[in-house]
């Protein structure tokens, strides 16, 4: 069975994601539509050695807000596409300079982390901060990554999810390597509909806001599982006391 970010296997799998070769953790777009960078201009791409590593999104013009996995298992300098339908071909890019994460070492929770660039992002229709919150229960999950456990997308997708209770949550993932979902977490996602590879650290958007950053799940292809993201309200005042600095 494929596996997205689950620690016990993702520490074998540091090669980024290139067409034809596996990502280090499978998080991808499933059942989405192309979408228009100006649609969700906060959403940016996380390079590392010129391959589409992880999705981010912009915090504020000196940050991006991406899963803390992303940082954890990078092995060469990363770098921020933005401002572009197509991650290969951005609008602008951003040397990462340096990072915070919430935690000191990789974790299974707790999967959050700030990039700071040292080009500043500059606003306009391509370019914008999404504000952090969790505020309802229906999201729109944006990313490059691949479908049904196949190659990276050059476009840009989005998929509407529910996000699901975590009662449900823990009875779907019981018996599995992800087990409990924890303090700090929540699942979203409907049959054929959820992320997969090389979406990690994407943004999870409800009316408007950011509830969560994609973090984990099990398979691509599998519509019994769901995907488990990082919740941006148990995290907003970490979040918010850095960008602010």
């Amino acid at each position: 069975m494929g596996i997205f970010l689950l620690f016990i296997t993702f520490v074998f799998q540091l090669n980024a994601y290139v067409l034809g070769d596996d990502p280090p953790f499978e998080t991808n777009i499933v059942g989405g539509q192309i979408a228009d960078i100006e649609d969700y201009p906060y959403q940016v791409a996380v390079i590392q050695d010129e391959r589409l590593w992880c999705g981010g999104s912009i915090a504020n013009p000196n940050y991006v807000l991406t899963a803390g996995h992303c940082v954890f298992m990078a092995i060469m300098p990363l770098f921020v596409h933005a401002g572009s339908r197509y991650w290969y071909n951005p609008g602008s890019v951003h040397e990462v300079d340096f990072n915070i994460t919430y935690t000191t070492e990789i974790s299974t929770t707790d999967d959050v982390a700030l990039l700071h660039v040292v080009e500043p992002f500059v606003y306009d229709a391509t370019h914008q901060a999404i504000p952090k919150l969790k505020n309802g229960l229906m999201g729109v999950v944006t990313g490059w990554g691949s479908s049904h456990d196949q190659g990276p997308q050059d476009e840009l997708f989005a998929v509407k999810v529910p996000i699901i209770k975590p009662e449900i949550c823990n009875r779907i993932f019981k018996d599995t390597l992800i087990g409990e979902i924890h303090l700090g977490e929540f699942c979203a996602g409907s049959y054929g509909k959820s992320s997969c590879q090389g979406d990690s650290g994407g943004p999870l958007v409800v009316r408007g806001r950011q509830a969560g950053i994609v973090s984990k799940g099990l398979g691509c292809s599998n519509a019994q599982y769901l995907t488990v993201y990082a919740d941006i309200t148990y995290f907003y005042e970490w979040i918010t006391s850095h960008i602010s600095e």
